[in-house]
């Protein structure tokens, strides 16, 4: 029977490299997510028909669907602002060195550091030791690099702000850092997450770090800075209500959507990612309500 990873409980693998399980947990099973029959089921029950009597019974039929038409998202708040920040992560913690999330007692979703750095003039390159498991960089409020679990330490080389032209300067640099899932067996259990070694600018290891935790599990949607007009950015969330007359078993697709996570009433679907294998979120009927319902 195939299941569902909902949320941030999606594990790894880890043989030779890292490799992130997806939200999904169907693995081609004769019982589909949703619990429906699939071809693969019936044909194994015709296969065992030939070597054994099979029970008479009907074969059960696959629950309905809903189908719902497309959405725009009209409203969108940025995940990294002032506001935001002090609603998810009220009590940022400060520490010379960046900690890993197990150390700030967290245990899935994301880790934000953020420190202030005088910046020489020229070309910048960042290097972080020991990131797990996906980094995006922001500078000075600008997103303007991802570093990925496929070459963690691998150096980004960050684009020249302006003010670095004429002298040296201060810079805010922010890392966000995704928990993909924990390893869930074998010689790579101890899974640290968030950053667990040094960050370097050039060469000069950075200090004094402010690090927010944003585990995303109770998240306060009613007073995020929503604003009704939505702007294509990263590292936001978009935000759109629907209709349901009779909640029903639905799924829920995205294309063109990058990477990210989905709500709907509040609780988390899991992951997306526009490289697959995965295309759609499976949506179970208790989730949905008759009425209104909202996705984010």
């Amino acid at each position: 029977h195939g299941g569902t990873n909902f949320g941030f409980t999606s594990g790894a693998n880890h043989y030779e490299e890292y490799q992130p399980t997806i939200t999904s947990y169907d693995y081609d099973n004769p019982l589909s997510e949703a619990g429906d029959i699939t071809p693969k089921f019936l044909a194994i029950r015709s296969l065992l028909s030939q070597y054994s009597s099979l029970p008479t019974a009907e074969l059960p039929r696959s629950a309905p669907k809903l189908s719902i038409p497309s959405l725009l998202l009209r409203q969108s708040a940025p995940l990294l602002s002032p506001l935001s920040l002090s609603l998810l992560s009220p009590e940022p913690t400060h520490n010379p060195s960046p900690l890993p999330m197990e150390l700030l007692d967290q245990s899935y979703g994301f880790l934000y550091y953020k420190t202030t750095v005088q910046a020489p003039t020229g070309a910048l390159q960042l290097k972080i030791t020991g990131m797990r498991d996906r980094a995006h960089v922001i500078v000075n409020n600008k997103l303007t690099g991802i570093i990925d679990y496929h070459s963690p330490e691998a150096p980004l080389q960050l684009p020249v702000p302006p003010q670095l032209e004429t002298g040296p300067a201060p810079l805010e640099l922010g890392v966000l850092v995704e928990n993909m899932g924990r390893v869930n067996f074998g010689a790579h259990m101890l899974d640290r997450k968030g950053i667990t070694g040094k960050v370097e600018l050039d060469g000069r290891e950075l200090t004094e770090w402010s690090m927010y935790p944003l585990p995303l599990d109770n998240v306060p949607w009613a007073q995020l800075p929503f604003e009704d007009q939505a702007r294509p950015a990263p590292l936001h969330f978009y935000r759109a209500t629907f209709t349901v007359s009779t909640p029903l078993d639905s799924f829920l697709a995205l294309p063109g959507w990058g990477k990210g996570l989905a709500w709907v009433n509040g609780f988390n679907l899991g992951r997306f990612w526009e490289i697959g294998p995965q295309h759609t979120l499976y949506v179970p009927s208790p989730i949905l309500r008759e009425g209104a319902n909202e996705l984010v």
